[in-house]
């Protein structure tokens, strides 16, 4: 690795981008973990991800997948 200039990546410490409400009624699992369908566009899931980005302000990948 040395030899081609590859390096390994420091890691830096996580950002806390959400504050859970402790109070707050907590959202219903609607697709009961079956992560499964029988056909397409009847099941969606997706995700947030933060990202940062050196230099910059962090950015954030939402995705969205279908199960079928």
């Amino acid at each position: 690795m040395r030899t081609i200039g590859l390096e390994g990546v420091q890691l830096r410490r996580r950002h806390r981008t959400t504050v859970a409400d402790q109070a707050a009624a907590k959202a219903p699992d609607l697709i009961g973990r079956a992560l499964t369908a029988a056909s397409v566009n009847t099941k969606y899931v997706g995700d947030i991800t933060y990202l940062p980005v050196n230099g910059a302000k962090p950015l954030y990948l939402a995705t969205v997948i279908d199960l079928a």
